[in-house]
C-alpha cells in the first residue's frame, strides 16, 4: 500500500516549486468521525468514483476500492467531472437483492452496514464505524508485539518467516510507523464483486510484467 500522504506531499512541493502556487497536504487532516475536509466528497467531484454500501468507501470501476489524499492549492485547474452511472451496486449484486434482499457486503456484516436498494440503486446506506473501528485495531503495537512473541517461538523456520515477515507484519510496522488507526476492517469488501474483479486484473497485470521480465 502506498504511503498517499507522502504522494500528496510531494505533488503539492511539485506546484509549489514548477509553479509558484501555494498548496497544502492534507491539511487539515480529514480524521475522526466529523473530519474538516471530506475526502469521499472530493473523489466523487473529481470523478475518481462512487459511493457504495460497503462501509461508504469510493469504489473505482477499474481500480476498485481506492485509498485517499488531497492535495489543496491555488493553482487553477480544470475540473473533472462527477462519474455520470454508480459503480456501486454491482449487478450481481442487483440481482442477489432481488432474489434475498441483500448484497456481500450487507451479508458479510449486518452488525456495522445496513441498507436498501430500489431499482437497481442505492436508496439509502448506513455506516456505523463505531462497531467497525473496534474490529479493525488489529495493527497496533500490541498486535505487533503478540506477533513478535509467536514469530520467536515457531520452531518451523519458513513459518517464522512468514510470521516475521509476512504482509501482516509488514502492514503493522507501517501502521506504527506512520501512526495510522484504522476505522474500517474492510471484511466488507471481500466478497465485492467490483473488488474481486480488480484484484482479478491487477494479479493478471503482474503476471504479464513477469512474463515479460523473464522470457
Amino acid at each position: 500500500m502506498p504511503n498517499i500522504s507522502g504522494i500528496a506531499m510531494a505533488v503539492a512541493k511539485f506546484i509549489e516549486s514548477k509553479y509558484g502556487y501555494y498548496s497544502l497536504a492534507d491539511t487539515p487532516p480529514p480524521v475522526g468521525y466529523n473530519p474538516s475536509l471530506s475526502l469521499k466528497l472530493c473523489a466523487e467531484i473529481a470523478g475518481m468514483g462512487t459511493r457504495s454500501m460497503a462501509g461508504g468507501v469510493i469504489l473505482n470501476q477499474e481500480l476498485g476500492i481506492i485509498s485517499l489524499a488531497a492535495c489543496i492549492t491555488t493553482m487553477p485547474l480544470e475540473a473533472n467531472v462527477p462519474v455520470k452511472e454508480s459503480i456501486c451496486p454491482h449487478p450481481s449484486c442487483i440481482r442477489q437483492w432481488e432474489k434475498h434482499e441483500t448484497t456481500p457486503c450487507l451479508e458479510a456484516c449486518p452488525e456495522c452496514l445496513s441498507g436498501e436498494l430500489e431499482g437497481g440503486r442505492i436508496k439509502w446506506m448506513r455506516f456505523d464505524r463505531r462497531v467497525c473501528s473496534t474490529r479493525a485495531q488489529t495493527l497496533s503495537p500490541f498486535s505487533f508485539e503478540r506477533l513478535l512473541v509467536e514469530g520467536i517461538k515457531e520452531p518451523n523456520a519458513e513459518v517464522k518467516r512468514s510470521i516475521l515477515l509476512g504482509s501482516f507484519s509488514r502492514n503493522a510496522m507501517q501502521a506504527i510507523a506512520s501512526a495510522t488507526v484504522f476505522g474500517q476492517c474492510m471484511e466488507c469488501l471481500r466478497n465485492c464483486p467490483i473488488c474481486i474483479r480488480a484484484r482479478t486484473l491487477k494479479a493478471k497485470d503482474m503476471e504479464a510484467k513477469h512474463s515479460v521480465g523473464n522470457p
